[in-house]
């Protein structure tokens, strides 16, 4: 690969890290708004949590370019850091472990944040059953009432 090449998806590999990092801070105090129910606090993290995605999109599309300009579509990023010298092979190895353990850890918060809404969704369809209220029940008359 041109060390050019190489430099530049070390940078983007490096601000995917950076972003990645801070949407997993940001999933973690979104935890705690879920165990609070906090919908205002929650709705501000929905809000933030959509730019992240935005910019990590944006830096997988940059990334997907720079291969496909090297001629490098459909290798993993384990295979493209192969075909580097040592020191530029050891870094971006570096990099890539770094980012591994952070979507790994993105991945497990997410999946603890969704058993927190489910685990809530359950509780409020226990209550709601409680109260003789049903699903298929919860639609508006006309005149406005259930």
């Amino acid at each position: 690969m041109i060390s050019d090449n190489m430099s530049e998806l070390s940078h983007l590999i490096a601000q995917q890290l950076e972003l990645q990092t801070e949407l997993l801070e940001l999933e973690k105090g979104k935890t705690e708004i879920l165990i609070k129910g906090d919908i205002e606090q929650l709705n501000q993290v929905m809000v933030k949590e959509q730019a992240f995605i935005s910019k990590s999109a944006c830096l997988e599309k940059q990334c997907k370019e720079l291969l496909a300009d090297a001629g490098l579509i459909g290798l993993s990023f384990r295979e493209i850091s192969k075909k580097n010298d040592p020191d530029s092979k050891y870094l971006f190895s570096r990099s890539l472990d770094a980012l591994e353990n952070v979507l790994q850890q993105l991945k497990k918060t997410n999946d603890f944040n969704n058993k927190i809404i489910l685990s809530k969704i359950s509780v409020l369809g226990h209550c709601l059953s409680m109260l003789g209220l049903h699903e298929d029940s919860l639609t508006y008359k006309k005149d406005g009432h259930f």
